[in-house]
């Protein structure tokens, strides 16, 4: 059994996958209470940074260093396609139509999925000296818009790579930007520090009139359409969910939700389902209510997010495990508000048995007491937090009742 099926078999045995196989014998490798979700079908470990999401009728999408993997949602198989000329990392990532768009620091790239060959570059000279670096992307409809370090917004055709339009659209780097070609054809832009809400008309990015800066702090956006009419959603850094008329740049109805900080934003039956924490969490957008969420493998947040019905692609960020889960919405869980941000689990660096259970002592430097039988922590943690100079590992020996353990690899210390 390779070291990705045995953490396949702990997660459906309710365990912690977290900690290293490696490690002391002794240390405890579950989390209580913390089973499979229902909704979980599929897991792959694909090694990279993800970039990008999606999800069609048949297959999920995602482009991880330079690759673009299409996993089977009914077999689960992974095909993976190389793009024929090297690029390196990609802020942001849209699959379109059998093409993949991408940005670097000044070209917009557009590849074949099937075969990874480029098929249209932009001009890097058509970038405007005080723009500086693309940062932001998303496409729609045969056209693309780019936000850029020091706030512009720039329009190009996906075709023959000529670039449409340009503005100085805000007053610092963008983090957002969302393209819808349903009439009427808009852009939803978020940048600048308090991060404000702009809309644009597609055409020529003229800048539609509405309150000034609405909205503050927005982390993420999209576009969906509302009982028949497009509408756009944000999520600010606190939780607060507003639904905008991009005809008006007004609030058409605004939601305190549980779900802060930012992470993807994609919609299913009229909700919005957003990453938060390892959680995919559904929020219904006429009323502002939980509809609860999908527990995913991971072991830091969750990123990226992509629907197709009630299919849900959600990839892991800020790591480059490559992790990736296929999740069924039918598998809805009641999770209380304040467990999605239980990112991180803590990996344990030593442990020793003792009377009634096992000390182990992890990347805080806390000892803490389990129940040998079932995992459960016993009591309070033991101790003072502490960390090395880069703010990352505290204790790695712990001796109790005059039995040592340290980290069991000799010469590899982690402290």
């Amino acid at each position: 059994m390779n070291q990705f099926d045995a953490m396949l078999t702990l997660l459906r045995q309710g365990r912690n996958p977290g900690t290293r196989p490696d490690t002391d014998p002794w240390l405890p490798t579950w989390t209580a209470g913390e089973p499979l979700s229902p909704g979980l079908h599929q897991v792959h470990r694909l090694d990279g940074l993800p970039e990008g999401a999606h999800v069609d009728a048949t297959h999920a999408w995602t482009l991880m260093s330079d690759k673009i993997h299409r996993v089977d949602r009914t077999t689960g198989e992974v095909r993976t396609v190389a793009l024929e000329a090297q690029h390196g990392y990609s802020p942001d990532a849209v699959f379109l139509g059998g093409t993949l768009v991408t940005i670097s620091k000044q070209q917009v790239l557009v590849w074949d999925t099937d075969t990874g060959k480029l098929l249209t570059a932009t001009d890097p000279d058509d970038i405007p000296g005080p723009a500086g670096d693309l940062c932001a992307l998303d496409a729609a409809g045969g056209f693309a818009v780019t936000g850029t370090r020091n706030g512009y917004l720039l329009a190009w055709d996906l075709t023959d790579g000529r670039r449409l339009a340009k503005v100085a659209g805000h007053d610092g780097y963008v983090n957002r930007v969302a393209v819808t070609t349903d009439e009427p054809a808009s852009v939803l832009s978020l940048g600048g520090r308090p991060t404000a809400v702009r809309f644009w008309t597609l055409d020529g990015l003229r800048p539609v009139a509405g309150p000034a800066d609405p909205g503050p702090d927005a982390a993420r956006g999209a576009w969906t359409r509302l009982d028949g009419a497009q509408r756009a959603v944000t999520v600010d850094q606190d939780g607060v969910l507003r639904i905008w008329d991009p005809t008006t740049a007004t609030v058409a109805a605004r939601f305190s939700t549980c779900v802060g900080g930012s992470g993807g934003l994609a919609f299913a039956d009229a909700a919005a389902v957003l990453a938060s924490g390892r959680f995919a969490r559904v929020v219904d957008l006429a009323t502002g209510t939980d509809r609860g969420a999908v527990r995913t493998t991971f072991t830091s947040r969750a990123d990226h997010v992509a629907v197709h019905g009630r299919t849900v692609l959600v990839t892991q960020g800020g790591h480059t495990e490559g992790l990736v889960n296929v999740l069924h919405l039918d598998g809805l869980e009641a999770v209380p508000p304040g467990d999605d941000s239980a990112g991180h689990r803590l990996e344990f660096h030593a442990a020793v048995p003792t009377t009634g259970g096992i000390a182990a002592t992890g990347t805080d430097g806390l000892v803490r007491i389990f129940d040998a039988a079932d995992g459960r922590q016993l009591g309070e943690p033991l101790g003072t937090q502490r960390y090395d100079h880069m703010g990352r590992r505290g204790l790695c020996r712990l001796t109790i009742d005059g039995r040592e353990a340290s980290p069991s690899r000799p010469g590899r210390s982690r402290c």
